[in-house]
């Protein structure tokens, strides 16, 4: 098996400039909706990250692969840095986020 390698940081852009491509959602309210945006569109944080966490295995962040977290940007068609902002939402508002995938998942 192949050693992994953390992405420790994908972005050159500081955590201040990712926190300014992340918004609430325009129709339903709480951090678990929130969702990256784009130029001219957005999408929801949360599959995104379960995404991850389903190829991954892995429920910590610093521990997701480069490479597949490289893999699912071009999946989700956005950039590393998208994925750095989406990656850090999640760092600072896993609760909200895996509360809302376990809804998910037993519904």
């Amino acid at each position: 098996m192949a050693a992994t390698q953390p992405a420790v940081r994908i972005s050159q852009l500081s955590d201040d400039e990712l926190r300014q491509m992340v918004g609430p959602d325009p129709v339903r309210p709480g951090p678990s909706r929130y969702r990256i945006y784009l130029e001219d569109w957005h999408l929801p944080i949360w599959p995104i990250i379960g995404q991850l966490k389903y190829v991954t295995k892995q429920d910590d962040p610093e521990t997701w692969d480069r490479a597949v977290i490289t893999e699912t940007a071009k999946e989700w068609s956005i950039s590393l840095d998208a994925m750095a902002a989406v990656i850090l939402y999640y760092k600072e508002h896993h609760c909200a986020i895996d509360t809302w995938l376990a809804e998910n998942e037993a519904a």
